[in-house]
């Protein structure tokens, strides 16, 4: 990871207090668990529990500086008593994607996937 922030010319940005752009999909999950969790009037630690989390984890999910598996997706949706799907209303998977850093990758190759892409759009 802090190779990621070096190549991005960010070698010390936990020392200038700038804190790394979240990711508005991840932010968007993290909203919509705090809003389910509020609803089934939950705490933090309740839920954390009835997931088998760490309490930390589920905040750092909330707050959207988490990217968790979809193992643990599945455990939070039997937690809230709700479909994944519920979970991920609103979320943008497609902004996801296109926030990524993209891997170096031939232009011949790029060029050919997108050409394979517009064909399925």
């Amino acid at each position: 990871m802090a190779q990621l922030y070096e190549d991005a010319g960010l070698a010390n940005w936990h020392n200038m207090g700038v804190m790394p752009k979240r990711n508005s999909t991840l932010v968007q999950f993290g909203r919509n668990i705090a809003h389910l969790r509020n609803d089934a009037g939950l705490s933090q630690d309740k839920l954390a529990e009835r997931a088998d989390l760490d309490h930390t984890y589920l905040s750092g999910i909330e707050r959207g500086v988490r990217n968790p598996g979809i193992k643990i997706v599945i455990r939070l949706a039997r937690a809230l008593r709700v479909s994944v799907d519920k979970l991920c209303k609103g979320v943008d998977t497609q902004m996801f994607l296109l926030n990524r850093q993209p891997l170096p990758v031939r232009e011949s190759l790029q060029k050919k996937f997108f050409a394979a892409r517009e064909t399925f759009d």
